[in-house]
């Protein structure tokens, strides 16, 4: 049995920004690109550990140019994704 995945806010509304830029430019991408995303994530549900350490409390791992950050808490067995961000832009503010 894996741990129970939980999205916080900023990482739900970093989805829908995902899916909302590149709708822009391909509508049936965007579906499938943000389903890959969110196929990358469940993955943490059995593989909580699977990421790179970022921090202290945070872990990532890497999907196409988007970095998925996520904490484990191992005591409540849960995994809380905190947020899904473009690798290629510069966004310092995310990090905890």
């Amino acid at each position: 049995m894996g741990y129970k995945l939980i999205y916080a806010e900023e990482a739900s509304n970093d989805l829908d920004g995902i899916f909302e830029t590149i709708k822009q430019d391909n509508p049936e991408r965007a579906i499938t690109f943000v389903a890959e995303i969110e196929k990358a994530i469940s993955h943490l549900a059995r593989f909580p550990l699977m990421g790179r350490e970022r921090s202290k409390s945070n872990r990532q791992v890497i999907h196409g140019n988007y970095r998925i950050v996520y904490a484990v808490n191992v005591k409540s067995q849960t995994v809380t994704v905190k947020h899904v961000k473009n690798c290629a832009r510069n966004e310092q503010n995310y990090i905890s």
